[in-house]
This record gives structure tokens, sequence and C-alpha cells, in this order.
């Protein structure tokens, strides 16, 4: 077996379980023999460690190596509690037994002279009180242990699953006595009878050794799952074995449907009625914003194309410079006057204007070119008064595709080749 020990030590708290010849209350001396210190196995908190015979072995040691023996607490410190006050006693005398093939770490509990005072509040003194409890109901309070450790990682099992490290402790600080201790399988003192008494209440109680037998089964097969994993598959298993056992007469994985009175299934129809008015509620406000959104839109680009035409009746007007005054407004308050009509309106009174001289011969010389080509009238015009054209913004080729149009000629491709 491969095993690899962690570089940095962890602080550990740990529960116990204990049981020997000499367990219990000695109230002449005050001191609560043979309560369990560590038990051999895995913690409570899955995947967080385990104690081998080697860890306990290692614990004992630890314990024994100072005779004054190790702090007990009543309770751990806190984030905001040190611990001062807590002081109960210390544990000596460490020990390993053995008890349903489990190792145990014992030790006796000396509780200080300090510990039996009653508190400043005038309260029970707390090593009374836990003896007390240790004799009425073992089953109230564990132990736990707090220690610097390292851990020694392992391969995992045969089936492939993780197995959680071994503990190797190098310290030994304190065992406290607390509610419920982490490595903790049974009471304070981890015996027979309080395994027993934890079946108590059903008309057949488990033997502890199936108990025990079952509780580290589910251990080892699930080290690492959570509460609620575990929970599932074995209430699922228990299904299956009560079904296999005394069949569905006697217990049902799946109940049969004992139907649908009449007073739901009227409230049913009638909120299926609600949804569906309601849903064509939602279609026809749907459609009447969609036709006000398809509305606005064409309202929006009608304003667009206004605005262009304004801007562009203005550029023309402004170009020309013959446009009289209240004129431009004029024409784009007439919806019916488009940019090229008033272009032509304003390309006539420049013409008026600026008649170029010898007119006549110019005409003459025009008809004899249009029985040779059609477009060269046109040119002619527009060479004629080509200044005022650029002004306007108009080129050679739009002029002579407006002229054919007005002669009722056919629109050439491009007028001017």
């Amino acid at each position: 077996m491969k095993f690899e020990i962690t570089k940095s030590p962890h602080m550990f708290r740990a529960g116990t379980v204990a049981s020997d010849k000499q367990v219990g209350v000695d109230r002449k001396s005050n001191v609560i023999r043979g309560y369990a210190v560590a038990e051999e196995g895995r913690t409570k908190t899955p995947g967080r460690g385990e104690f081998d015979l080697e860890s306990l072995e290692t614990l004992k040691k630890l314990g024994n190596a100072d005779p004054r023996g190790v702090r007990i607490r009543f309770q751990h410190p806190s984030m905001s509690d040190d611990g001062l006050g807590k002081f109960m006693g210390r544990a000596k005398n460490f020990r390993i037994d053995k008890r349903e093939g489990r190792h145990i770490l014992r030790a006796d509990a000396h509780i200080d002279k300090t510990a039996m005072e009653p508190g400043p509040d005038g309260s029970k003194a707390r090593g009374a009180y836990l003896m007390d409890l240790a004799e009425s109901d073992p089953g109230a309070f564990q132990s736990s242990v707090v220690i610097t450790t390292d851990k020694l990682e392992r391969e995992p099992d045969e089936d492939g699953n993780r197995r959680p490290p071994l503990f190797r402790p190098t310290k030994f600080w304190a065992t406290d006595f607390v509610d419920e201790g982490d490595a903790v399988h049974g009471d304070i003192f981890s015996s027979e009878e309080s395994l027993d008494e934890f079946f108590e209440g059903s008309a057949r109680r488990l033997p502890s050794k199936i108990a025990l037998a079952a509780s580290q089964y589910l251990d080892q097969i699930f080290p690492d799952s959570d509460r609620e994993v575990v929970e599932s598959r074995f209430n699922a298993f228990r299904d299956r074995y009560l079904l296999r056992r005394y069949g569905s007469a006697e217990f049902s994985i799946e109940p049969e449907d004992p139907g649908m009175d009449q007073e739901t299934k009227d409230a049913l129809n009638k909120t299926n009625e609600a949804l569906e008015s309601l849903a064509k509620s939602t279609t026809e406000k749907l459609s009447e914003l969609t036709e006000l959104i398809s509305q606005d839109r064409a309202e929006r680009k009608a304003e667009l194309s206004a605005s262009e035409r304004a801007s562009e009746i203005t550029g023309i007007c402004e170009m020309s410079g013959c446009v009289e005054k209240g004129e431009a407004a004029k024409w784009i308050a007439d919806d019916k006057m488009s940019a090229g009509d008033v272009r032509k309106i304003l390309f006539g009174r420049m013409c008026e204007k600026n008649k170029p001289v010898g007119d006549d011969k110019s005409d003459k010389f025009s008809t004899k070119k249009a029985a040779r080509d059609e477009n060269e009238k046109f040119r002619q015009e527009y060479a004629e008064h080509q200044s005022i054209h650029e002004q306007l913004g108009v080129s050679i080729d739009r002029y002579i595709a407006e002229r054919r149009e007005e002669e009722g000629l056919p629109v050439q491709e491009s007028a001017a080749a």
C-alpha cells in the first residue's frame, strides 16, 4: 500500500467512543473513568479522515507523555471565546481496548476542584453537572479531541472509490466535552447498552452488532456522499426490500390516484376558461399594438419624405436666384408640386432672363441637326445655358432625359451617349 504524508499539518477535533471494565463515574475521586477519547474508523464528516490503530497508539503515547495529563474543557473555544473559564480538569491513564471489532482510546477525566464549585451566577458546578449527566444519560454528550495531525493520503480501493486519509497526530492539545463529536458512534462511554437504547422505540430492536456492521458498510460505500444521496439510496433500498418481502398489498411504492372530485374539476375548468380569455385579449392587444407601430412608422416615413422634399425645393430656389418672396413656401405647401416641377419653372425663368444672342440662327442650326440626331437639339439647349444648369445641379444626361420625356420620346439609358 502506498502512503504520502501531507506537508502541512492540520488542526482536528473528533468525537469519541469507549468501553472497558474501568468505566463509570467515581464520585469519591471526582473522576469519570474510561470515557471515550477517539475511536477506530472514519469521521462523520465524509472524506475528512480516518483513525486507525496506529493513530490511536500515537494519541495514547502523546496523552501519557505529560504526567499532568491533557487539558479537558467544557466545549471547544470559539472565534469569540478563547475557552478561559471552561477548564474542567485533566485526562490521564490513556489506554486502548477493543469492542465489536473496533479499537477505542479511553482515558480517565479527573475533574478539577475549580470545576466543582458553583458558577458566579449561582448555577450548578460544571463538574458535578457532567458527572450527574454521565450517570443519568450518558448519550447526552460526547468528547472531542483537539490535535495537530498530518494526513496520509491513500490510493483508491479496488472499486476505484476514494478513501479518506489516515490521521497521524503530532500534537495532543486537549480533549473536550461537547454535544456531538465528529468521530462518535455511541455515547460518552460507547457501551453496548447505549447502542441498544439507540434502537429502542421499535417493536423489534436490532442487535448492536448488526447495527454497527450496517453503519460501517454504509460508511464504506458512501464515504463522500451528501446526506440527500445517502437518504435517497437508503430509502429506495428499504422500499424495494419491503415490496419484495411483503408484496404490494401491504406496501405500494406508487399509491393509486384517488381521482379528482367535481368541485376541483369545476375550478380547473374555470381556470382554463380564464386563461383562454386572457390569451385572446392579449392577442387582440398585440394586434392593435402592431397596427399602431406600423402606422407610426408610415407617418414617420412620410414626414421624412416631406422634409427631404422641402429641403430640395429650398435649395433649388436659393441656387436659381429668381424666386419671388413667399414663392418657395407656397410651392412647399403644395403637396402636388414636386422638386422637379419647381426646377422646370425656374429653369424657364432663367432661360428667358439669359436668352443668348443669335437665337434664330441657333434654332435653325438645331432644326437641321435634329434629323441626324434627335438628342443634338437637347445638347445644344443645355450648352446654351450650361452655367445655369450647373448652378441648379442638373447634369446634361438628366436634362436630355427630362426633355425627351417632355417631347414624348422614349427615354434612353444614357441620353448623352
